[in-house]
Order: C-alpha cells, then sequence, then structure tokens
C-alpha cells in the first residue's frame, strides 16, 4: 500500500507541477505590444563618443535592474523583460517564482534543432534534453520548496512519505559525490545540476560523454564527463541495455532515484 501511494503521490505531484508550469520562447510575448520597447529604451541616447557610450549602456542596466527589483513580479514590462539574457542566445534556465522555463531561440536553430522529420531518433533526444532538464528543476533542492503556482514555502509542501523518499534520494547523491569528486556535496547548486540532468536522462533515455578538458576540470560543477556519469549510472535502463556488470562504475547496485 505504502509503495502505491507513494506512486500516486509522485504522479500527483508530478502532474501537479508541469500542468501550471509555463514555457518562453526566446522573450517575453509583452515586447510585441506597441510601445513596450519605447518604454523601455526610450531615455537611451547615444553620442559619438565610445568610452561616453559604454558608460551611458551600464548606468542605464544599472537603472533598469533596480527598477525590476521596484517593481517585482507585477504585470508591467520592466518586471518581464530582463536585460541580462540574449534571446538569440543558446542558453535555457528554469524560474523558481514563475515555474517557468526560459528557451533562448538560439536553441531552436541548427545543430541543436532540426526540422527536419528524417534525423536519427537519437538526434530527437538529444532535442528535447535541454527543455525536460529545465523542467527537472521544479524538483530539485530548491524546486521542492516551491509549488506549482510560484509560491515559496518555508519546507518542503510535499506529502511526507514523499518528503522522506526526496531526502533519502538527496542523501543517496551525497554519498555518490563524496566518492567521486572533492567539490562540496553541501553546496545546493551542485545536487540542482545533478538533479537536473538526472531528470533529462530519464526521460531522454540516451547521451553522450566527452573527455574533460583543463577547464572542464576546474570548473567541477559544470563538468561534462562527472554529470553524465553520474546521471546515466542512476537509470536502471542504461545498465540493462548496455550490459553493464552489475557494480561497475555505470551499473551501482544502489541507484538515487527520485522520479
Amino acid at each position: 500500500m505504502g509503495i502505491r501511494l507513494s506512486k500516486f503521490c509522485r504522479s500527483k505531484l508530478k502532474e501537479h507541477c508541469v500542468k501550471n508550469m509555463k514555457l518562453n520562447l526566446g522573450y517575453p510575448e509583452v515586447i510585441n505590444e506597441p510601445g513596450t520597447l519605447d518604454s523601455i529604451f526610450g531615455n537611451l541616447e547615444f553620442g559619438e563618443n565610445h568610452l561616453e557610450n559604454v558608460l551611458q549602456l551600464r548606468r542605464f542596466k544599472t537603472r533598469y535592474f533596480f527598477n525590476r527589483l521596484w517593481y517585482g513580479d507585477s504585470d508591467n514590462p520592466i518586471s518581464q523583460i530582463s536585460l541580462k539574457t540574449n534571446p538569440f542566445g543558446d542558453n535555457a534556465r528554469y524560474d523558481y517564482t514563475k515555474n517557468t522555463v526560459y528557451l533562448n531561440l538560439g536553441l531552436l536553430r541548427s545543430p541543436i534543432y532540426f526540422y527536419s522529420e528524417d534525423i536519427p531518433k537519437y538526434l530527437r533526444f538529444g532535442e528535447i534534453s535541454f527543455l525536460v532538464r529545465q523542467m527537472s528543476h521544479a524538483f530539485d533542492t530548491t524546486g521542492c520548496f516551491y509549488d506549482g503556482k510560484g509560491k515559496m514555502w518555508d519546507r518542503i509542501w510535499w506529502p511526507e512519505t514523499l518528503v522522506r523518499k526526496y531526502d533519502f534520494y538527496t542523501d543517496c547523491l551525497r554519498t555518490q559525490l563524496l566518492n567521486k569528486t572533492s567539490i562540496d556535496v553541501n553546496n545546493n547548486e551542485t545536487l540542482n545540476t545533478i538533479v537536473g540532468d538526472i531528470g533529462s536522462f530519464l526521460v531522454s533515455y540516451d547521451s553522450y560523454c566527452e573527455s574533460g578538458t583543463i577547464t572542464t576540470k576546474e570548473n567541477k560543477i559544470n563538468s561534462p564527463r562527472f554529470r553524465v556519469n553520474t546521471a546515466v549510472s542512476n537509470m536502471k535502463d542504461f545498465g540493462e541495455v548496455f550490459n553493464c556488470p552489475s557494480q561497475s562504475p555505470l551499473n551501482p547496485s544502489v541507484k538515487c532515484n527520485l522520479l
């Protein structure tokens, strides 16, 4: 009964978060409304002096940043449009307070995204993985304190049976990370990165690994080899499909799995 209840609660929890989740492609819709850009950039003027223009732009962005803090989460365009991100870039992020996934338009262009239906299925898995990864952050060590409508609670708001399972899940990951790396495993940024990776692997089912460069080894939180191996080693199907021996690094007996 406990197992069935746990599965039922997990199903309802995911349904609640995903049902209320929003997707923002490139830039907010409000940017297309008449007068929006004029209201934001109307007072920004440039001259012939390059240095003065750079300083003017920096001052403008600083004032804009504090204006966004002032307006908070209102419907004002200033609250919805950030000058920190490039809408044509190749970045994706998840906003806990808005339960919204933001995808830059660069992610919807080749070589990341292909419009042809003739490409192999494994590339299709890769295409959706960046979206699934951001959605998975709704269940990481920060997202678990926010409900599907972006409200933050002072404790994990899930049913108690899931809270206990989640505590075991995060402790399991910390134990694994302690044996693999010297980074601070109590750092939520580290765990959140891994939780997002595991979530995308469970849904996408396929991925690749590359050798780490000096830069990636220094920035261990985002090391491709470290992130990929941790994600696939916690995936039961990966070990079965690729015939990984039991107790091997990519097929340990204890797997940290929340979904």
